[in-house]
């Protein structure tokens, strides 16, 4: 598995949301929390392998 933790990933999807008349069925906030805890329900994620950036946004999600 790939870690994007350092990664840098800004996108603007508005051009592909006009041009084909899409929008997101909830909110990214809710589908952000959503796949963090089917991750953990299925041992995924260990609590100690979070950065502090991942777990501040956890905790706000939850």
């Amino acid at each position: 598995m790939v870690s994007l933790r350092d990664v840098d990933c800004a996108v603007d999807p508005s051009q592909f949301m006009n041009a084909y008349g899409w929008s997101p069925g909830a909110p990214l906030e809710q589908r952000f929390a959503e796949a963090l805890r089917s991750l953990e329900s299925r041992g995924a994620l260990a609590e100690d392998d979070w950065t502090p950036l991942e777990a501040n946004s956890l905790e706000k999600l939850s």
